[in-house]
C-alpha cells in the first residue's frame, strides 16, 4: 500500500515523500517536488512490484558489469577452474581495443 507524507524544509518548500510497502518485499520510497508525480510513482511501483518487475534501482547502480563479471570468474575459479578460461575468453572484450575487463 502506498503512502504519501508531506514534508516542509527550512525555506518552506514543500516535497513529498511517496512510500509504497507491500508485504513480502523490502519497503520503497521517494522523494517529489510534485504530489501528482508521488502517486503516479506509487502507482506503477506497486504494479511493478506484483507483476515481479520492479528492482531496486539503487541497488543495481551499485554494480558494474565489469564487477559482475569479476565475480563469476571467481566463482568458477573455485567450483569449475578447468571452465574459467573458456569463459573468460568469452566475457571479456577484446584487449588490443584497448577495452578490458
Amino acid at each position: 500500500m502506498g503512502t504519501i507524507e508531506e514534508r516542509t524544509n527550512e525555506n518552506g518548500k514543500k516535497s513529498y515523500r511517496a512510500k509504497v510497502r507491500l508485504r513480502g518485499f523490502p519497503p520503497q520510497s521517494v522523494t517529489f517536488t510534485k504530489k501528482t508525480d508521488a502517486k503516479v510513482w506509487i502507482q506503477q511501483t506497486e504494479t511493478e512490484i506484483r507483476e515481479g518487475r520492479h528492482f531496486n534501482k539503487a541497488k543495481s547502480k551499485k554494480h558494474t558489469l565489469a564487477n559482475v563479471i569479476d565475480n563469476y570468474l571467481e566463482y568458477l575459479e573455485k567450483n569449475n577452474p578447468s571452465r574459467k578460461k573458456d569463459v573468460k575468453t568469452l566475457l571479456c572484450v577484446n584487449p588490443h581495443l584497448g577495452v578490458h575487463v
